[in-house]
């Protein structure tokens, strides 16, 4: 019917982080020495991947009395990163080139390196920061722009729209939403939240522009550790008593109800433990994963501090702290040079909790068997584990019960359909 005199291109979303490796000189916590990496039972590393927080960021709304206005206090802009949140980010992709530098190739090649943030302006940003970090601008070869005076250097940060990244933004699932609604109101949660109901009366007593309810505590509590971290002064009724309830409601909220359904947990890491089985299974077999286009040797995410909290929660560890800004989970696997069996490779997990923590620990991985956290968790019982909380993207589709007028085109195939449909109907066709 058309002709088409050209090809039509189709292209990803994608955020290109253009950002100065300059940024934390005269602070420089992380070490000049190389870390020492002691391999998992002497095995030399095939993957790395990392899952990090986003740094300090200014709160996503006005706090609940009108006392502090975001946009007079916090000039990035509501929910953006802040400096500190940017200088936070840069240290930790320093880290991470100072801790595994022996692995990551030093100069940046798409071929090696994925990273991927959600679709929000401060994990991007954060990605960027950490991407920065990571790589460092020495030369023309590894940075163009040097010759020009300018030391950094574009590398692609992919994103997918919010409402299609069922990877990482679960709660657009309206089973999962019913799920986190229906568990508040079980006994053991209506008995769980009693000792926080004198916290819950004074909060309503002191609302102006929210309707106060058990689910948005987590998120005032997050607002007061906004104002905390940048230094703020809080509203009167905020005592150092009231912060501390906050901060243990939020905890009880988020992390302790939802461990008595474990559905919920699968919906909010499932797909990712499928996504992240998947690059494994690649990487011993040196065969691409589904949907990659090449065995890369590490993967990044920049993520949410709830994204990090539902991978510990999978495997039961749960150190009765939040995840502070720019924690990471770093996922190191250890065996032969691939191809080879399962049972070969091992898995550790090191937990980095936050920008002032320089060191991590190895967190013990549930259905592991007896080995420590640092010498891993075998590879086969690590699938085995988690075979039952994956989730893919067929099956999450079917089990969040998304109606036929609720499901939405893959945003790869809707970019590409609408973009033909241009090239179809322009003057030149």
């Amino acid at each position: 019917m058309f002709g088409i005199s050209r090809t039509v291109i189709c292209f990803f979303l994608l955020s290109v982080s253009l950002v100065y490796s300059d940024g934390i000189q005269e602070q420089k916590l992380y070490s000049s020495k190389r870390l020492d990496n002691s391999n998992a039972n002497d095995l030399p590393m095939q993957n790395l991947q990392i899952m990090f927080r986003h740094g300090d960021r200014a709160p996503a709304r006005d706090v609940i009395d009108d006392s502090t206005p975001v946009i007079y206090n916090w000039p990035e802009g509501i929910g953006m990163l802040t400096s500190t949140g940017v200088d936070q980010e840069y240290d930790l992709g320093h880290w991470f080139r100072e801790r595994y530098g022996s692995y990551i190739p030093a100069v940046y090649n798409a071929s090696d390196i994925h990273m991927r943030s959600t679709d929000l302006d401060r994990t991007v940003m954060s990605g960027q920061a950490f991407m920065a970090g990571l790589y460092n601008c020495s030369n023309a070869t590894s940075c163009p722009l040097v010759k020009y005076g300018v030391r950094w250097g574009p590398v692609p940060v992919h994103t997918i729209p919010g409402d299609g990244d069922n990877m990482f933004s679960a709660p657009y699932c309206p089973r999962l939403k019913k799920l986190k609604a229906d568990i508040l109101k079980t006994p053991e949660a209506v008995e769980g939240l009693k000792k926080y109901q004198g916290l819950f009366d004074l909060l309503k007593s002191v609302a102006v522009n929210m309707e106060i309810t058990w689910a948005k505590v987590p998120l005032i509590t997050d607002l007061m550790i906004c104002m905390n971290v940048s230094s703020k002064p809080f509203p009167k009724w905020c005592t150092p008593e009231v912060y501390q309830q906050l901060k243990d409601a939020q905890y009880y909220i988020w992390r302790e109800l939802p461990r008595m359904w474990p559905e919920i947990n699968r919906f909010e890491i499932g797909m990712f433990l499928k996504h992240y089985g998947d690059t494994l299974m690649a990487a011993i077999q040196r065969t691409p994963a589904p949907g990659e286009p090449t065995i890369g040797k590490l993967y990044a995410y920049s993520v949410h501090d709830i994204n990090l909290e539902n991978f510990q929660a999978a495997f039961d560890y749960f150190d009765g702290e939040m995840i502070n800004y720019a924690g990471a989970m770093v996922f190191e696997l250890h065996g032969p040079k691939p191809p080879g069996k399962m049972e070969d490779y091992y898995l550790r997990v090191l937990y980095k909790r936050g920008w002032q923590d320089r060191q991590g620990i190895y967190i013990p991985l549930k259905g592991c068997g007896e080995k420590s956290a640092e010498q891993g968790c075998r590879l086969d019982l690590f699938m085995s584990y988690i075979n039952n909380v994956q989730l893919a993207e067929d099956e999450y589709v079917v089990r969040c019960g998304f109606t036929s007028g609720s499901i939405r085109i893959l945003p790869q195939s809707l970019y590409f359909l609408i973009f033909l449909a241009i090239s179809l109907l322009s003057p030149e066709h």
